[in-house]
């Protein structure tokens, strides 16, 4: 964690662990400080990320259309924003998914994210634990799947053909256990009920 707690303890050890983008921020959304992976997302150092705001270093396009973040009239409606001031204003842990219209390399894109935004106080200051779960791919790989209109296989982008279960594990890494449903059951089983 990079520079708000003090490097060599327990909690900047904890925080660094962590897989996911972790900042803490204050009122306006300006990181004060962030851990390992936040570092490793946003692909720059830590002295060029702390003091400046959440949506100019996310790349939000409405940070560059006006003065900055928090500026624009989008901003009202900005997720992060508004999870932020309910943290603050109401003590509340807000858990959201949300897209958002950001500048990347490839111009424009929609980028989903899902957040946590959590307040705490430390030495008297009330401040935002901002974790952060880029899930775009997940997004953009699942909103048109070719699949076999006869036996249900699916297409990867190298042109293979997979079961269900196993196209889903290779791209998501999601696990599978057989069962059976109740429809199936009785045309399978129903002389044994």
């Amino acid at each position: 964690m990079i520079p708000f707690i003090n490097s060599g303890n327990m909690a900047t050890a904890i925080l660094d662990a962590m897989p996911h983008p972790v900042f803490l921020v204050d009122y306006d959304i300006t990181i004060l400080s962030i851990n390992k992976a936040s570092q490793k997302m946003i692909g720059q150092k830590p002295e060029v990320i702390i003091k400046r705001s959440a949506g100019e270093i996310l790349n939000c396009i409405h940070s560059e259309e006006t003065e900055g973040c928090g500026r624009s009239i989008f901003c009202s409606e900005c997720m992060f924003r508004n999870s932020v001031n309910n943290a603050f204003k109401k003590g509340i842990t807000t858990k959201e998914k949300t897209n958002l219209n950001l500048t990347t390399k490839n111009g424009v894109e929609k980028v989903y994210f899902a957040f946590i935004a959590s307040p705490f106080e430390h030495n008297n200051k009330k401040y935002v634990y901002l974790q952060i779960e880029n899930f775009t791919e997940i997004m953009n790989s699942s909103k048109i799947i070719p699949i076999c209109c006869y036996c249900a296989m699916i297409k990867n982008e190298k042109e293979e053909w997979n079961k269900p279960e196993v196209h889903l594990n290779k791209k998501h890494g999601l696990r599978f256990s057989h069962s059976i449903c109740p429809d199936c059951f009785t045309t399978n089983y129903g002389e044994y009920e």
